[in-house]
């Protein structure tokens, strides 16, 4: 009898630590963001989770369906490719409530060049079939980093949101780059291109390259951009908000990370680098593209009070 008590013991007490332990684990894995989407103004917000409370964090704008179900709900199942309503193709997927998914604009095939242009130009109106559609790099956020179980809540209200997201653009139905959604950062996409920059200073020419992106922004890696303040002949003019680093600040997180003067970390994001110096403070963009750090040269070139001449498809700095 003794031995059989101890036996069940020992099951109990295995019982109460496997419990333990698959709390412990949960608690690890919770979610660390929660995920709005107001489908009378086609906006999706993230929340970030913190011990002082919550906080918004990025908004994207999307295309909700008159049959997108209003409720709380919390994500399930993803997908790198997601066959769609009509014989279509989404591109991070992730299930929010039965066939309700968080996924790209529609492709007519399962390759990121079959864009279906016309639906992209529709972002922020309603036009999809109940799912939330989003640009791309909207939806491979959320693929990346809402994993299962994440709370979101779908509901309508014409009170302004916390944050309001930047207006996708337009693609021109003439574009030979239609096929492809502006914000995927796949190395083929072509609406990413490298161009030739030109800093000159007195007898002196620098040449190096900008990349541009569907924006028509330019930005200049950081490398380079330590060759433009080598030119400029004033390295300690640029001052950074701590001393001796550079803070960053990710525009989907809005956290803050320090790096002294190196690389930023190689991950593909954009952010923000606060250049202080005795005139002004200014958040400069960056971005990184294939493990490279891009400085956005407009911002970068307002903060050093540099100015930009364009001719001929070029960028000259004069200095």
């Amino acid at each position: 009898m003794e031995k059989r008590w101890r036996s069940i013991i020992c099951v109990l007490a295995v019982f109460f630590c496997l419990c333990i332990g698959a709390q412990t684990v949960f608690a690890a894995q919770a979610p660390r963001y929660r995920v709005t989407v107001n489908t009378a103004q086609n906006i999706v917000t993230v929340y970030e989770k913190t011990e002082a409370g919550e906080k918004a964090l990025s908004a994207f704008v999307c295309s909700v369906g008159e049959g997108t179900p209003h409720g709380t709900f919390y994500t399930t199942d993803q997908y790198r490719w997601r066959l769609l309503f009509g014989d279509v193709y989404g591109q991070y997927a992730t299930r929010i409530t039965g066939h309700i998914l968080f996924h790209s604009v529609p492709y007519t095939e399962q390759s990121p060049d079959t864009l279906e242009y016309e639906e992209y130009n529709k972002l922020g109106t309603t036009a999809s079939m109940g799912c939330i559609r989003l640009a791309v790099e909207d939806a491979k956020w959320i693929y990346e980093n809402c994993p299962a179980g994440t709370e979101v809540t779908i509901f309508a209200s014409e009170q302004a949101e916390p944050l309001t997201p930047e207006a996708p653009q337009k693609i021109d139905p003439a574009d030979e780059r239609r096929g492809w959604d502006p914000t995927d950062d796949d190395p083929m996409n072509p609406w990413n291109k490298t161009e030739s920059l030109t800093l000159k200073k007195g007898e002196k020419t620098y040449q190096m390259e900008v990349l541009t992106d569907a924006d028509g922004a330019y930005y200049v890696t950081w490398q380079d951009s330590w060759v433009m303040l080598d030119a400029l002949g004033r390295r300690d003019y640029l001052k950074t908000e701590k001393g001796g680093t550079i803070t960053m600040k990710q525009s989907f997180f809005q956290s803050r990370r320090e790096s002294a003067y190196q690389p930023a970390p190689a991950q593909e994001d954009d952010g923000y680098v606060l250049f202080r110096n005795s005139l002004r403070s200014r958040w400069v963009k960056t971005t990184v593209k294939d493990g490279e750090v891009y400085y956005h040269l407009m911002d970068f070139a307002a903060a050093l009070q540099i100015p930009l001449i364009f001719t001929q498809g070029q960028v000259v700095l004069t200095v």
